[in-house]
């Protein structure tokens, strides 16, 4: 029953998440870490707007407070307010693949925690399309720390490219075997 918990959220999330060392402990009894990981499998598999903030709740998994809960819980109301809402997928007949990338530079900083690495990482988002449909999409934080704007724009470019490829040559057998 997320019901009891008010009305829909219209995004995912709200700010960004940081972690909360002197916060206020998590006051639900569910287990943080089981619903991380079906709001995971639900992003990865037919909801990529809640990718982001998934990802971001994921990192708390081993010691989460009450900011985190109240995170997974936007997540969970939008969900519920948007439970009818969709993708309209309408494929064309043009048998093209496109690749859409962007980058965030150092998007999570924060002066309060500007000592921890994790902060200064740009976070990569990309969807790939065949057709007109998306076919394969992430967002991530990179791996890699950025120095400027372009510079996590390209690792995103390399990152995304790293799953086209694949596609790429996938379409190219099914193409010339025909």
């Amino acid at each position: 029953g997320m019901n009891q918990y008010g009305k829909g959220k219209d995004t995912p999330v709200d700010s960004i998440l940081h972690c909360d060392k002197e916060g206020s402990e998590r006051v639900e009894t569910w287990n943080y870490r089981s619903i991380i990981g079906k709001l995971n499998y639900i992003a990865n598999n037919t909801r990529p707007d809640i990718s982001m903030a998934v990802h971001q709740c994921a990192k708390y998994c081993s010691n989460p407070k009450a900011i985190h809960e109240l995170a997974v819980k936007r997540i969970v109301r939008y969900l519920l307010a948007t439970k009818d809402k969709g993708l309209i997928l309408k494929p064309t007949t043009t048998m093209t693949l496109d690749m859409f990338v962007d980058a965030d530079f150092a998007g999570m900083w924060h002066k309060e925690f500007a000592n921890l690495r994790d902060n200064v990482l740009s976070r990569t988002g990309f969807v790939i399309t065949f057709c007109g449909c998306p076919i394969s999409w992430c967002s991530k934080l990179q791996t890699e720390i950025a120095l400027s704007t372009t510079e996590s724009e390209y690792i995103a470019l390399s990152t995304a490219t790293r799953d086209l490829l694949p596609l790429r040559r996938i379409l190219e057998d099914i193409t010339s075997s025909s």
